[in-house]
């Protein structure tokens, strides 16, 4: 069972270094980032407006190309991280050079713009053989899952994401997980109802709804995002369903199983969350 890293400190031994570490720990907890990607989300314009580049993810080619054109702050290796252990690796092994030049305002505004996906970061001092100039303190976790029935099982794993990402919405996470592509025999439009949602079905006289075989909408059994907004998910899991849902969420480091429950479990499933931290100098 993989686990899945979910807080990242990050010292770097000057402000720069500190900016390619926090943007190193990104990468990591996001393997699947791509180089488009990266580039709508850290814009110069809102994160670094004062990099002097245009840019602040360079591939390979694009240095190349700035140096051929004589761009004497490439030539230089003043634009990005160059150096061999500063290069960002993606998950698919395509290197990305980053952004050298960080102000203290410019880092605040990277500080700001990552806090949400759990990474921190300071200057402080750092272990002299940090090559790159900064350690990276990660904080993972593996989540076990074991239901009574298919579907109590698939509710426990989704519980475990919620509670790992509790910044999400009702409408992320049905983006996220299309019913189509998850559970395509579900039975019901999406995977995710709201409430209001749930309301407005039994008021129109779904007997589906009504009668309770749609979603987990019991005391217990309703999903419980970071804003304290309840989303009833949905109730039908077939064992081919449930295998795709595993295979989604095993890359979150979530796995999950039917078999013995405790009795006290009401929803119908336990989750064990298993945490550790490492410490990995770069």
């Amino acid at each position: 069972m993989s686990k899945k890293i979910i807080k990242a400190q990050v010292t770097g031994k000057h402000q720069n270094r500190t900016a390619l570490g926090m943007m190193t720990a990104f990468v990591a907890m996001h393997p699947s980032v791509n180089t488009s990607t990266l580039k709508e989300m850290f814009t110069t314009k809102d994160v670094c407006p004062d990099a002097g580049i245009g840019q602040l993810f360079y591939s390979k080619s694009e240095i190349e190309q700035e140096q051929a054109n004589g761009n004497e702050w490439f030539i230089n290796d003043n634009a990005c991280f160059t150096k061999d252990g500063e290069w960002l690796t993606l998950g698919n092994g395509r290197k990305l050079a980053f952004n050298k030049v960080w102000t203290a305002k410019s880092l605040e505004k990277l500080q700001t713009a990552l806090v949400d996906y759990g990474i921190t970061g300071e200057v402080g001092t750092v272990d002299k053989s940090a090559t790159a100039g900064f350690e990276i303190c990660f904080e993972s976790v593996e989540v076990q899952v074991t239901g009574k029935f298919q579907n109590r099982t698939a509710l426990g794993m989704m519980a475990a994401y919620v509670a790992l990402n509790p910044s999400l919405t009702a409408e992320e996470l049905n983006e996220q997980f299309p019913m189509k592509e998850i559970c395509p025999d579900a039975g019901v439009e999406k995977l995710f109802f709201s409430e209001d949602e749930i309301d407005e079905l039994i008021a129109s006289g779904n007997e589906w709804f009504i009668n309770g075989n749609a979603c987990f909408d019991k005391d217990g059994e309703w999903l419980e995002l970071g804003d304290g907004q309840k989303v009833a998910f949905n109730k039908v899991w077939t064992a081919k369903s449930l295998e795709k849902l595993q295979t989604a969420l095993a890359e979150h480091g979530i796995t999950g199983e039917v078999g013995s429950v405790d009795k006290s479990a009401v929803a119908g499933y336990v989750i064990d969350f298993d945490n550790s931290t490492q410490t990995i100098v770069f």
